[in-house]
């Protein structure tokens, strides 16, 4: 549904290719996140990386935002990519907006899957445990009416396969991709790598099209939300929520679907982040 071809380079950022060494004078900006920050279904210009960038330079100030987005990334794997290959674009901010892939249901943490890091807990192999947590999550995050979370449920790998006799209901997955402690591990690592690198770091919390309906996402998810908050303010970082400039409009208009923003919401992150990150985002001559 794009109108216009989509650019991911040979180091996987949404853009053409572009020398790692920085020119002289330029300054640049790192996004870090799944498919929101991607921009999926709108073009490389209308995503909110896109629209900051080419904000700065109509003011005259040189910088490039490097939109390091891919559709699925938790914030275990957006810090591997940092690590191996988006660090050496010597980014002046980076900002971090990992949280919905983070939250998917999964058999074992990423850190397990993709890693050599040990998988889920003992207790997490537990029945009784897993209903018990994701009873406790309701009760704590969830509105007197919550929308079904389909990422939520789904069958654990190593199940039979779809139409199997033994299939049975829908399990709880025993795990999210990224629980919730690794995640703030992942968020202080990254932040960390940056700052050690001389860089700035700041994070962004992403919209949610329930925003609009109840101010908040209503389940579990605002876990996660808090968690960013809880990290900013431990490693005095900027924290932007975007959630504030979702409060009204037309939800049609601003969402493609839950959590993916429309041109028209992309607009409305591009102007948040630049107004909120002016003591950090590049100055003009």
């Amino acid at each position: 549904g794009v109108p216009e071809p989509t650019h991911v380079n040979s180091r996987g950022l949404r853009r053409v290719e572009i020398p790692v060494e920085k020119r002289p004078g330029t300054r640049r900006v790192l996004l870090l996140g799944d498919s929101t920050v991607y921009g999926v279904r709108v073009s490389d210009a209308q995503s909110f990386g896109g629209l900051l960038e080419k904000s700065l330079r109509d003011k005259n100030i040189p910088t490039e935002v490097l939109n390091g987005g891919c559709p699925g990334f938790s914030s275990w794997q957006a810090l591997q990519a940092l690590k191996d290959r988006l660090l050496a674009y010597s980014p002046d901010l980076v900002i971090i907006a990992t949280l919905w892939s983070d939250a998917q249901g999964t058999a074992e943490p990423d850190a397990a899957r993709f890693g050599q890091e040990k998988g889920r807990s003992l207790l997490s192999r537990s029945a009784f445990y897993v209903w018990l947590q994701a009873k406790i999550r309701r009760a704590r995050w969830e509105t007197a009416e919550p929308e079904k979370v389909a990422f939520q449920l789904g069958n654990i790998p190593g199940s039979p396969p779809p139409g199997a006799e033994s299939m049975g209901p829908m399990k709880l997955a025993p795990t999210h991709r990224v629980p919730l402690g690794d995640y703030k591990e992942n968020l202080r690592e990254m932040a960390q790598l940056v700052r050690q690198q001389g860089g700035d770091v700041a994070f962004l919390i992403l919209p949610c099209f329930r925003d609009l309906q109840i101010g908040r996402v209503g389940d579990f998810r605002d876990a996660y939300r808090e968690a960013m908050t809880e990290i900013a303010d431990e490693l005095n970082a900027p924290l932007v929520n975007s959630a504030q400039v979702f409060q009204e409009g037309d939800v049609h208009a601003l969402f493609f679907d839950d959590v993916h923003p429309t041109a028209m919401g992309h607009q409305r992150i591009a102007h948040l982040l630049e107004t909120s990150l002016k003591t950090h985002l590049p100055k003009g001559p």
